[in-house]
Order: structure tokens, then C-alpha cells, then sequence
């Protein structure tokens, strides 16, 4: 367990090379909870899309409400949907393919909406873990209007702002996330991993209302667990239209404002 190879590693460091200017006894604490880290973290397993709703409807709360959580992971928000809607039961042959994708899509709302409202009353953090897959071009249809308006109205061209197909250098990827519009709408920030050669990682922000368009080559090990080790994309560079409010001439002083207050008190 990749959870347990850090642990482990940040143990060994802290005994055998502890950093200075942190006290013996904060130190000792923290090797304690290394040691018992597993003790911290709650599991359930979501067999089926049944399970999987009562779990996060009911027993989630619960266990917000009673242990202090800052994070939680449903990995993957993508398999029960797909075994329950893509392999069509005995009770569901009668329903038509467009009747399921509705009953999918309401499904995915009522998801969103019961995760966001826990990660706003507990202060929590959620990440849904999607799947991919294969991204298909449709051929273009001849139609009244031209070529070029067929392909800025197409849902091929408008995908590209919110599945990350095209990355921030116009390169298109063959892969692209499960669950279509309707989960990109729900969620707030979509990250995305893309193997771009064997051995080599990028972590892209495909959109997000705090981080601009942008990724980083990453890497796991044992010793650090998830981090950077450059980039072998330079990233495009972006304008800032709001830089000339963090500029150092804009900067009021104290005798800036003393003078306005005084102006304003009334004689």
C-alpha cells in the first residue's frame, strides 16, 4: 500500500535525521501517529450502485458528523454506473436506451448535489475518481450551413473546454473522461492524468475556479509520495489583466489612508 510506503518513509527520517528547530516532543508525537495512521482511515466498499447510494446517503453523514474527516475519495464514481446502466439487466430491457441515460443522468445530480452538500456543512474535501474512454471524432455531416459553423456547433469542438481532449499546447489527447456532459456540469474542478510516454506522468487542470489551464510531469515515491519533477511542456504564457492591481505603485501607505479618514469625519 502506497499510504503505508510513506509512512514508513517519513518514520525513518524523523529517527534517524530529525529536522532542527522542531521540538523532541512534537517529533515523538508525530512518529506516533505515523505509526497508527491507518486507524484514521474509514473504507467501505461499494459492491453495487445500491450499496453505494445508501452509503453516501446514509452512513456518510454519520460518519462526518462524528469523526473529524478532511478528505473523502469514491473511487470511482464511474464502475457501478456503468454495470448498472451500459449492461442492460432483465428489468431494464424494456426501457429504451434514452430512458436509462435520463434515469443515469438523474442519478449523477442527485450524487453531485448529496456530495456538495456534505463537503459544505462538514468542511471536507471530495475527489471522484473517473474512468476514460476512447474519444471518437463523428465524421462531418453535409448540411445547409458551411463546414467551419458545423464544426464550431458540433459537440466535438465545444468537448474541448470541459473534457480536456485538447491539452493548453493544442495537442489532442485519445482519451477522454466517462460520464459526458452531464457529470462535467456537476463538478467543480476536473483534474486530469495523462501518460504521455512509458514512465512519464502529467497532472493537467483542465478547469477549475481556482487554478488557471496548466499541468506538471509528477512522480510518486516513498520518500516524498506525490510530487513535481518538471515539466517537458512549456506552459503558454498568460497575460494577467488583473497584475496592475497587485502592483507595488498601488500599494497605499499609512499616510494614504490617515488623510482619507481625516477627509472624511465630519467638522
Amino acid at each position: 500500500m502506497r499510504l503505508e510506503q510513506i509512512a514508513s518513509a517519513l518514520s525513518s527520517q524523523l529517527t534517524g535525521s530529525p529536522p532542527t528547530g522542531i521540538p523532541a516532543e512534537d517529533i515523538d508525537k508525530a512518529i506516533e501517529r505515523l505509526a497508527t495512521h491507518g486507524d484514521r482511515i474509514y473504507y467501505y466498499n461499494c459492491s453495487d450502485l445500491e450499496t453505494q447510494e445508501h452509503i453516501v446517503t446514509y452512513q456518510l453523514p454519520v460518519v462526518l458528523a462524528r469523526n473529524k474527516v478532511g478528505l473523502v475519495i469514491l473511487d470511482s464514481v464511474t464502475s457501478n454506473y456503468r454495470a448498472e446502466f451500459d449492461r442492460a439487466s432483465s428489468s431494464q430491457i424494456k426501457h429504451s436506451q434514452p430512458a436509462q441515460m435520463a434515469q443515469r443522468s438523474k442519478d449523477l445530480r442527485k450524487l453531485a448535489g448529496t456530495l456538495k452538500d456534505l463537503a459544505v456543512e462538514f468542511n471536507v474535501a471530495v475527489v471522484a475518481v473517473n474512468q476514460v474512454t476512447d474519444n471518437f471524432r463523428r465524421p462531418s455531416s453535409q448540411g445547409a450551413m458551411s463546414s467551419q459553423e458545423e464544426e464550431l456547433l458540433s459537440l466535438d469542438y465545444q468537448a474541448k473546454w470541459f473534457d480536456g481532449i485538447v491539452d493548453e499546447n493544442g495537442v489532442e489527447t485519445t482519451k477522454k473522461p466517462a460520464l459526458g456532459l452531464v457529470w462535467a456540469n456537476l463538478i467543480t474542478s476536473r483534474i486530469m492524468l495523462v501518460k504521455d510516454v512509458p514512465g512519464q506522468t502529467r497532472m493537467r487542470v483542465v478547469f477549475s475556479p481556482y487554478a488557471r489551464p496548466g499541468s506538471l510531469v509528477y512522480a510518486i515515491s516513498a520518500e516524498a509520495g506525490v510530487h513535481a519533477v518538471g515539466s517537458s511542456r512549456e506552459e503558454p504564457e498568460v497575460k494577467d489583466e488583473y497584475e496592475f492591481l497587485r502592483s507595488e505603485d498601488m500599494v497605499f501607505s499609512d499616510f494614504d489612508v490617515e488623510d482619507i479618514l481625516t477627509s472624511q469625519k465630519p467638522k
